[in-house]
């Protein structure tokens, strides 16, 4: 009986820490979205800047 009460003991532990380490998981992977979109915007307004700069001093339509 002990031995059985130990074993479930153990897999609630167990789930426990799955669940935890799926909500971490979650977090990083959310946390890693924003990173990218971020990055993403960063590109955007660098490319409409260099765009805009070469339609002004080269005299020159990139569209």
């Amino acid at each position: 009986m002990r031995q059985q009460k130990v074993k479930s003991e153990i897999a609630e532990v167990k789930d426990e820490f799955n669940k935890e380490e799926s909500v971490i998981e979650s977090k990083e992977d959310e946390a890693t979205n924003e990173d990218d979109e971020k990055e993403s915007e960063t590109e955007d307004m660098w490319n409409d800047s260099k765009n805009e700069w070469y339609e002004k001093e080269g005299n020159i339509d990139l569209e």
